[in-house]
């Protein structure tokens, strides 16, 4: 066999050496196009199963990030030199992270049009936008090993995820990553009493239903915003508060067959928690029959349990005339729900 054979043979033997103990995958003698070294990109619609050698599952309830308008939640994480469709390999010295989730999660309110919801990726100190929140994913080209860092920004406040570890950063609002939803011991409250204003005496019979009332903790509400240091926005949405107004002596005393009871929930609505100082009400008003009402108090951080006090007052509305404040002859039972998460 002469040399140029041998030499052949040689090289014949090393490539079948090198293609059993290195991947295709990572050999850089495939023709697949290259991403940039500095590419992202958001996946829309993530793969319901995936393999991978390189990949790990995530904690969903360390791995997720919520804020006023947005949610998101990641169970796999993954690092490969192609991406999802295997269609392009990462640049030199480079590698995807790819992280997939739930993009069916969402905020507890919608994006009105003075929203802002931004997203970016900061890889090495160097941010990169996107284009949206990564709800249902992302691909992160980095340097082999390095970290990738997640920051959303809503409402002014941002939040950081490490998309390789799936734990968030000390940036994270506490409020959001403990239970928030409550329920009320009672579906309703009703109560009856006898009120003067104006001259005339009403009987006024009212009822606070919380049916379908929405009951949570929250850190950001619509109209207040974030809750000051300390605090959190308890909030009562869909509350309905039905005040009745009857004449007492005169059946025919047409001032009060059309007088309406304006319930102030500063001073009719309080919240008490073991060991604290009762907390009453933000100002609002609900006046007259059947009113949806939002109800909220600004308590204190960590709210565990606790009980609403309701002590109903307000002004009576005579015919056409100014509110005048109701002044009790016989004053309505006040009334007490526990508030517990559930």
């Amino acid at each position: 066999m002469t040399g140029a054979r041998i030499a052949t043979v040689g090289v014949l033997v090393g490539l079948v050496i090198a293609f059993a103990v290195h991947p295709w995958s990572r050999l850089r003698l495939d023709s697949s196009p290259t991403r940039p070294a500095d590419f992202v990109a958001v996946v829309d619609n993530p793969p319901n199963s995936r393999q991978s050698k390189t990949a790990a599952g995530l904690d969903p309830d360390q791995a997720s990030l919520i804020g006023p308008h947005f949610g998101l939640r990641y169970g796999w994480v993954e690092w490969n030199t192609h991406d999802l469709t295997g269609a392009y390999r990462a640049a030199k010295k480079h590698e995807f992270l790819i992280v997939l989730g739930d993009r069916g999660m969402t905020g507890t309110y919608l994006a009105g049009q003075d929203d802002r919801v931004t997203a970016a990726v900061v890889v090495d100190g160097v941010s990169r936008p996107l284009p949206k929140v990564p709800t249902g994913g992302l691909i992160v080209s980095v340097p082999v090993g390095h970290d990738a860092t997640l920051t959303v920004t809503d409402a002014g406040r941002s939040q950081s995820l490490d998309l390789r570890k799936g734990i968030r950063h000390a940036d994270a609002i506490p409020g959001y990553y403990r239970p928030r939803r409550l329920v009320t011991s009672s579906p309703e409250y009703t109560a009856a009493g006898v009120a003067t204003a104006g001259g005339h005496t009403a009987d006024i019979q009212i009822s606070v239903g919380f049916y379908m009332a929405d009951v949570s903790v929250e850190p950001w509400i619509p109209g207040f915003g974030w809750a000051p240091d300390g605090r959190a926005w308890l909030e009562m949405s869909r509350v309905v508060v039905d005040a009745r107004v009857t004449a007492h002596d005169n059946s025919l005393d047409l001032v009060v067959l059309n007088a309406r009871l304006i319930t102030e929930f500063a001073a009719s609505f309080t919240v008490t928690v073991a060991g604290a100082s009762p907390v009453a009400a933000e100002s609002g008003t609900a006046e007259g029959l059947l009113a949806s009402a939002r109800v909220v108090f600004a308590v204190a951080e960590p709210f565990t349990a606790g009980s609403l006090v309701i002590h109903p007052t307000g002004k009576l509305r005579l015919s056409k005339r100014e509110p005048v404040p109701a002044v009790w002859r016989k004053v309505p039972p006040t009334g007490q729900l526990g508030l517990a998460f559930g």
